[in-house]
């Protein structure tokens, strides 16, 4: 009996493009030693880890797309939750580092929440 079942390298092409569309959403830059292409090797380990895992009678880009879509939120919930400044959520956050709170309109330590 042959083996038809595809590697992992056979796939690397399709996992490659999964991946990367993943990209466009990725915008977290809290962290600046940390960012996609990062995440992207995270995510291709973790589907090389799992290959045996994929049933190959159902297309792999669904499978892989969410195996990319919860590192994502693994990685969020694992590194970015410690590091994100508290102008997040604060009411006088104005986008883009600005804020209505500080004398020069700009996110900095002389406000108290940002300290």
């Amino acid at each position: 009996m042959e083996n038809n079942l595809k590697t992992y390298e056979d796939c690397s092409d399709i996992i490659d493009l999964v991946v990367q569309k993943f990209k466009k959403k990725w915008q977290l830059k809290a962290i600046n030693w940390f960012d996609f292409d990062d995440v992207s090797q995270n995510i291709k380990i973790h589907i090389y880890n799992k290959w045996s895992m994929w049933d190959q009678t159902k297309p792999l880009e669904p499978w892989a797309a969410r195996i990319a879509s919860n590192q994502i939120k693994n990685t969020i919930r694992n590194n970015y939750t410690n590091y994100v400044k508290p102008c997040m959520k604060c009411k006088f956050n104005m986008g883009d580092n600005l804020c209505a709170a500080t004398s020069n309109g700009i996110q900095n330590s002389s406000c108290a929440i940002y300290a």
